[in-house]
């Protein structure tokens, strides 16, 4: 049966996905451990771009056992994607609360939990959060390009152009110059 889980595993990675999901069920249905099932599963879904059946997976994860940060991720991910933030959200604050100031999980979750405040459009506190994580790695493109989509939607267009400019998105950037904002 290891053998299976081993053989669906390669299956994914070679993007056989149907093959793979078969192999997947099939075992689901025997007397194995359905951690490791439900997470190839889970991965084989979100490869497949079926986020829907892919959080269905993560969740099983959860409920399986499994209990890892890399799990929670993964639910936080294709829950974001399936704008389910009650589940995102409570993920990543969690992880605020759970994880250091300094701690890379805590960056993450700090930009992430402000991308999906963006998408709610609560910009109030999405803004506070995507601050927080350009100053604590004033490096993190996706957080400088976040906080510079936020300061665009609260009317912030010079502030916004130089967040884009500091995350290397010059075409952003130079939409704001050329007057292609649109709020």
């Amino acid at each position: 049966k290891q053998f299976l889980l081993d053989y669906a595993a390669l299956l994914i990675k070679s993007e056989q996905y149907d093959r793979a999901e078969s192999v997947l069920l099939r075992l689901r249905e025997g007397q194995l451990d359905p951690l490791p099932i439900y997470r190839l599963l889970g991965q084989l879904y979100e490869q497949k771009s079926l986020p829907v059946r892919a959080q269905m997976a993560w969740e099983m994860v959860l409920k399986s056992g499994g209990d890892s940060v890399q799990d929670e991720a993964h639910l936080a991910r294709v829950a974001l994607m399936n704008q389910q933030f009650e589940i995102s959200d409570n993920i990543y604050r969690r992880w605020l609360s759970q994880f250091k100031r300094g701690h890379r999980l805590y960056k993450i979750a700090l930009n992430n939990l402000g991308f999906s405040l963006l998408l709610q459009e609560k910009l109030s506190e999405s803004h506070s959060l995507l601050s927080q994580a350009v100053e604590l790695d004033p490096l993190d493109k996706k957080a400088r390009n976040n906080l510079a989509y936020v300061l665009r939607l609260q009317g912030e267009f010079e502030r916004a152009r130089q967040q884009f400019l500091a995350a290397g998105n010059i075409a952003q950037a130079t939409d704001h110059i050329a007057g292609g904002i649109s709020p």
